[in-house]
């Protein structure tokens, strides 16, 4: 059996006032996902009303998709989405809307964006 990279899209908006405690989770969630084995990406994209994001996991196969579920990152901090955002929505596609930036956390200062080719 061949085994396939899999990559999971996430969109969510922030509540209004939670955008901070946002960044925070999300931060944490960059670092945790980044150190797992299997993860081959763990990229953001912001919207420019800067409320709308969307994240991009990339994972070796299906089995690293399952070790990431059922680890701290899901486990603990996916919980502390809610209330800072207020809908998601799930997809398998890649992002294709070049009007948006791609953003990463960093420690103690606002956010670094970065354009898209």
């Amino acid at each position: 059996m061949v085994e396939q990279v899999v990559r999971l899209t996430l969109s969510l908006t922030v509540n209004d006032g939670q955008v901070e405690a946002f960044k925070a989770i999300a931060k944490d969630m960059t670092a945790g996902s980044q150190a797992e084995t299997g993860t081959l990406g763990y990229e953001w994209f912001a919207g420019n009303d800067g409320s709308c994001f969307r994240l991009v996991e990339t994972y070796v196969d299906a089995k690293a998709v399952e070790a990431h579920f059922k680890g701290p990152v899901v486990q603990q901090l996916v919980p502390g989405f809610w209330p800072p955002v207020r809908s998601t929505a799930w997809s398998s596609t890649a992002i294709r809307d070049r009007r948006c930036r791609r953003w990463q956390p960093d420690s103690g200062r606002s956010l670094s964006c970065i354009g898209l080719a």
